[in-house]
């Protein structure tokens, strides 16, 4: 038969099941056995069919699973009422994520041996995971019968009976199990949630006063019992258990913040505020947990509009006792990012990365705090460092680039684009186009454009669609007056990508401008105006350009006093507004 791969998969198998099929086969000596009831085989088949199985059970003991599984299935198609065999190859079916099949083995396994109770227990466990509960709740009711001491079986019927939405049968499942077991803590916290779910609220409180009377001096039970009731609502009862907590230990960290969403429920910010500060500065209380209530905290602060330095001090408490804390710095950045006091968050976020330098997202986020604040020579030196520990990582290699670039130091950006293109993972074409397209704006900023050219080319042949690569590259076409069909057919696709981007739309214009197609330019340029273009120096003096081209000198006047006031420092702009015509840019050329 052919081989299915499974390997390791089945080291992790869906359904729990818990025994072996070798302990279900085996008799007290380790002999193989089968049904008494399945002598209808000849000899020399029942041979065969012993032999794969026990073949199974050694590739199985042995990792070898592909041949384990190849094995169980020729034992159970040579004795087709083996059930063990079909046990053993369900067990491989949920690794292969097939539960359907796997519950038709076990089905078959239990009608041949019905009173085995790892079988039955097998296909009443994930009956009830693939939410089949009628038949769930049947098969448990078989195993309870016959096994009436195992108190999970009585649980797991009180669960189907609660996904069934039985909350009754659930209940009185329960009860039976508390006659077996006495007072227990699972069975009295389900009963509790049960009837708070039925709001029988008399009767959820007698199930915790009865557990908080087996274990007075527990601070856990009124305290779940406490949040359990604040979450749906019940905020006298929660206040009765947390006073029951109180009574033995009011200093304890997870009360206080009980008590803290109490009083924030009930309207009480100041006596809120006293619990929270008082969780803070626990020593008792975890770490993660008064991060959290930080976090929370943080966020009624910002709607109190409260002074910063109240903001701080919270943060002050924490780092006086926990100096060393990753997440604690990254939330403190995270709050400074919001405040917009970036160059304090930039501070935390390197504490931060020198306490866990294999943590990339704080990388990322230290970058990005720094490109916000245009500090390239911080997004240099932020990349370096990152790229120690991440050195297939594109980003860091694509902003130093950038930021070496905008620092004017072109030749070191070239070289670390070419180690990038290197080194970085080769999994995602559009990150690489763009590492290409960078490279072919440095050789721009250099005069050379057949270098330039070439890695636009390069770029557009990994990912065609690079919008900004067949923006760029038409524009530069353009300037130079060169092909300018080549420029208008990539120009077009880059619209078509970006239909909104006012600076596309400029590029489309200006190349039929260049084309002497002014009615089209004047159609693009206006679109581009429509959408943002109006706020570019740049691209308003291109329309006063677009405008005189088709006879509205006016029109185009204006545009070039506008774009003068805007900022553009082209060579000509005053000249074409005092002589109120069209004077050719020296960077660019008409045809």
């Amino acid at each position: 038969m052919k081989k299915i791969h499974i390997c390791l998969l089945l080291m992790i198998t869906g359904a729990g099941l818990v025994m072996s099929c070798s302990t279900l086969r085996k008799s007290a000596h380790g002999e193989p056995v089968r049904a008494s009831y399945v002598p209808y085989l000849p000899e020399s088949d029942q041979r065969k069919a012993d032999y794969y199985f026990e073949e199974g059970l050694r590739f199985k003991a042995i990792n070898q699973h592909d041949a384990a599984f190849d094995a169980f299935a020729r034992a159970a198609a040579i004795d087709t009422v083996n059930a063990s065999s079909l046990y053993a190859l369900s067990n491989y079916y949920l690794s292969l994520r097939n539960p359907i099949k796997a519950l038709n083995l076990l089905q078959k396994a239990i009608l041949i041996e019905p009173g085995n109770y790892w079988y039955l227990y097998a296909v009443a466990n994930l009956a009830q995971q693939l939410n089949m509960n009628e038949e769930a709740a049947d098969y448990y009711k078989q195993l309870i019968a016959r096994y009436p001491n195992k108190p999970e079986l009585i649980f797991s019927l009180s669960e189907v009976y609660t996904q069934l939405g039985n909350i009754d049968d659930a209940i009185a499942t329960l009860d039976s199990l508390e006659e077996t077991l006495g007072v227990n803590e699972v069975v009295s916290l389900q009963k509790f949630k049960l009837y708070l779910s039925l709001k029988e609220e008399v009767k959820a409180k007698s199930e915790m006063d009865k557990l908080m009377a087996a274990y007075p001096n527990e601070i856990r039970y009124p305290l779940s019992m406490g949040d359990m009731a604040l979450e749906t609502d019940r905020r006298n009862l929660a206040k009765t258990y947390y006073d029951k907590a109180k009574m033995i230990d009011p200093d304890d960290g997870h009360l206080q913040l009980s008590l803290a969403n109490y009083y924030s429920q009930i309207g009480e910010a100041d006596s809120a505020e006293i619990q929270i500060k008082g969780a803070l500065y626990n020593k008792n209380l975890e770490i993660e947990s008064k991060i959290e209530i930080l976090k929370d905290y943080l966020k009624t602060l910002y709607m109190k509009k409260a002074d910063t330095k109240e903001r701080d001090a919270l943060f002050d408490i924490l780092f006086e006792a926990y100096p060393q804390e990753k997440e604690l710095f990254k939330l403190q950045a995270s709050y400074l990012i919001t405040e917009k006091r970036l160059k304090e968050a930039q501070d935390r976020l390197s504490i931060a990365v020198g306490l866990d330098p294999n943590d990339r997202d704080l990388w990322m986020s230290l970058l990005d705090v720094c490109l916000r604040q245009q500090e390239f020579k911080e997004v240099v030196t932020t990349c370096k460092n990152a790229l120690q520990y991440f050195p297939q990582e594109g980003e860091f290699y694509y902003y130093q680039a950038i930021a070496l670039g905008i620092e004017e130091h072109y030749q070191e950006a070239i070289k670390v684009i070419n180690e990038g293109l290197e080194r970085m993972e080769k999994n995602n074409p559009r990150f690489i186009s763009g590492m290409y397209g960078q490279l072919g704006d440095i050789y721009h900023q250099l005069k050379d454009q057949k270098k330039c050219f070439e890695a636009y080319d390069k770029a557009l042949e990994v990912f065609p669609d690079n919008a900004q690569v067949l923006n760029n590259y038409a524009y530069f076409l353009s300037m130079d007056n060169a092909d300018l069909s080549k420029a208008e057919k990539m120009s077009a696709r880059a619209v078509k990508l970006e239909p909104e981007n006012a600076t596309y739309l400029d590029t489309y214009a200006w190349i039929y401008f260049q084309m002497v197609n002014y009615f089209l330019a004047k159609v693009y340029i206006e679109t581009a105006m429509r959408n943002g273009g109006d706020t570019s120096e740049v691209l308003v003096d291109h329309y006063g350009d677009i405008l005189f081209k088709n006879g509205d000198v006016e029109g185009a006047v204006t545009q070039w006093e506008k774009a003068l006031e805007m900022g553009n420092k082209s060579k000509v702009l005053e000249k074409k507004i005092k002589e109120k015509k069209y004077i050719p840019n020296p960077d660019e050329f008409e045809n």
